[in-house]
Formats: C-alpha cells, structure tokens, sequence
C-alpha cells in the first residue's frame, strides 16, 4: 500500500512540476515581450546573407506589434514570444517601388521572420537566429544616438501644414543652427534671421529673432522661405528629435530637417 502511495505522490509532483515549468515558460516570455515593448534596434551583424552597401535591418516594437524594414519597405506583424522562439500572425508590408537588390533584401528578412526564429535580448543586444541566417542588433539609442539640438547644423527636408507633407528641389538650402551662446541662426533660402534662444527638452523660444528682408527671385525659394518664416516667426515653437531629424512645430505647420554636415 505505502508502495501505491509513493507512486501517486510522484506523479503528483511530476505535474505540479510540469505545472510550474509552463508557467515560468509563459511568464519569461511575457517579461521578455515587456522589455522590447517602445524599443528599436538596430542591425549590427549578419550571418548568412550580406545586406545591400549602405543599408540596415531594423526592428521595434509596438505593445503586441512587431515593425520591421529591411531598407525598402515597412513590416509589420503581430507576434508573440513562445519558448524563446519570435512567431508572427500575420504580415504587411507597405508597397514602394525600390531596386531589385532592395526588394530581395526584403524577401529574405520576411522570411526570416515567417521562420520563427529563436530570439533573445542580452542587455542591449537583440539576436535573431534561423536556420540559415542570425541577425544581432543593438539597441537604438546606442547604436544611433538623437543628435542635440545645439551645434547641429540643421539643414531643411520638408515641410507640412497639417493636411501634407512637402519636398523637393531647393528645400535644403534653408538651414537652421542654434549655439551654445544662446544665438540662434536661421537661412530660410533667401533671407538670413538672427536672434536669441532658450529651449528645454520640447519647447524652444526665441528672443529677437528678425530677418534681414532679402527678396528671393526664384519663385520656388520664395515659397520654402515663407514656410520657414510661418513657423520661425519668433513664436515659440515645440520640437522633438530622433535620431539625425528635426521636427519643430507651431499650430499645424511643421518644419522637417536633417542633419547636415
């Protein structure tokens, strides 16, 4: 009888055992997903396919949202962390026309990604490993760090009124540069503005900011010039930057730079 006994208390054990396992499984990769949620990295090493000169493999993720690019076009696919393995739902991909050394970088990294592959996160580096290929990335901020504000030498690529986002042809003559002294230096593609300036992590106002007046010939500059001048008008504005862009905002009008060199 006590033999019966020994029997059953193991089994019981063996499965509040394999109970527990699950759970720890489960939660592992639940803490894993919370990790990655709001972050991006960036691709530093690849092992079994050699990236187009120049370009990159990104991940970020977005609560249970996984975005990928691969140097062409946008992913995105909902997933899930099971047992260290990075499984996908689903895929959509935006539908640029890119070269065709750009799109087959694309299928690669989306199949990759089909595959489930192993992932795992060892502080700050992200590794993605398939059958045929490995991926290590390194988290974004590290990898690319957001430039200041100060001594960057921002120059235009586009701006917005709140309905659409324009570009083009003569947009990077406008500049824009702040420095450590406070003096604020403005080229909007013809006139030259100077002034002070104070910022704090979003917010920049200007003191004096004026223009010298300058008349612009060209009938495209004089438009790139009277958007810089609707939202560098002396108001204060708010900004943000990631990465190597600059936003800056005032109401519904948006300036978009890049740095320059």
């Amino acid at each position: 009888m006590r033999r019966g006994l020994s029997i059953v208390g193991t089994c019981l054990l063996a499965l509040a055992c394999s109970s527990r396992g699950s759970g720890d499984g489960a939660g592992a990769a639940q803490g894993l997903s919370a990790r990655l949620d709001g972050r991006t990295f960036v691709s530093t090493s690849v092992q079994g396919y050699e990236l187009v000169a120049g370009t990159e493999v990104r991940l970020w993720f977005d609560s249970a949202e996984l975005h990928a690019g691969a140097g062409c076009n946008g992913m995105s696919a909902p997933y899930r962390i099971d047992g260290g393995v990075l499984r996908i739902s689903g895929l959509s991909t935006t539908e640029m026309g890119c070269d065709p050394a750009l799109h087959a970088q694309d299928d690669w990294f989306a199949n990759l990604l089909w595959s489930s592959p192993m992932i795992a996160l060892n502080e700050p580096e992200l590794t993605l490993q398939a059958a045929n290929a490995s991926i290590t990335f390194l988290d974004r901020e590290l990898a690319s760090p957001d430039l200041p504000l100060v001594g960057t030498h921002w120059v235009l690529n586009a701006v917005g009124d709140g309905q659409a986002v324009g570009s083009g042809i003569g947009y990077e003559q406008a500049t824009l540069a702040f420095d450590e002294a406070a003096n604020v230096s403005v080229f909007t593609a013809c006139q030259t503005g100077t002034g002070l300036y104070s910022a704090d992590a979003s917010r920049i106002t200007f003191v004096g900011l004026s223009y010298d007046g300058v008349s612009c010939s060209d009938p495209m500059l004089d438009r790139v010039s009277q958007a810089v001048r609707s939202v560098l008008d002396g108001s204060p504005v708010t900004y943000s930057i990631e990465e190597r862009n600059l936003t800056i905002e005032r109401g519904v009008n948006a300036l978009y730079f890049g740095a320059g060199a």
